[in-house]
């Protein structure tokens, strides 16, 4: 997962450590599938074409600009206006998108976000409707109001289809 590729383990050290690794009896039941190791192997191989950053999503959105997340934002908003009832209320705000977990801390990373309230449907209403559309839309809670993260969301456009669909849904 550091690499941004498939969440593997790669361990390295003395011959004699690697040795009792490889006796030890769950190292079968640990071990990579071949699947896992080609889709290292491929992340590995654009790490040295050095075209990482634009080649692996994870690293891309990560390297978003302040700018690009501001536009999608907009570009997002003004869209879910067009498709959902005014009752819906949208605002772009401030947030932190949440990265990492496991064998990294936590870090935040300043975002965009918007905010979707209701004045009838709660917040939790509101993730599901999302996460029932096909596609799934994901978000999160904070305060009582359902938030979509503009850091992850490359092609504002792309959920304009997602929200016709939970606008048909309702």
């Amino acid at each position: 997962k550091l690499l941004g590729g498939p969440q593997a383990g790669i361990i390295v050290g003395r011959g004699e450590l690697i040795e009792r690794l490889r006796a030890n009896p769950l190292k079968r039941a640990l071990r990579c599938g071949k699947l896992t190791l080609a889709a290292l192997e491929a992340t590995l191989r654009l790490y040295l074409r050095g075209d990482i950053a634009n080649a692996l999503p994870t690293l891309r959105m990560l390297r978003r600009s302040p700018a690009e997340i501001e536009a999608a934002a907009i570009r997002g908003r003004d869209i879910l206006r067009e498709r959902l009832a005014s009752e819906f209320q949208l605002e772009i705000v401030d947030a932190y998108s949440e990265i990492g977990s496991g064998s990294l801390p936590t870090a935040q990373l300043k975002t965009r976000a918007i905010r979707i309230t209701h004045p009838t449907l709660t917040a939790g209403s509101l993730a599901a409707m999302f996460r029932h559309a096909r596609p799934p839309v994901i978000g999160h809670i904070s305060d009582g109001a359902f938030f979509l993260d503009l850091r992850t969301v490359e092609d504002p456009a792309a959920l304009a289809v997602d929200f016709i669909k939970i606008k048909a849904s309702q």
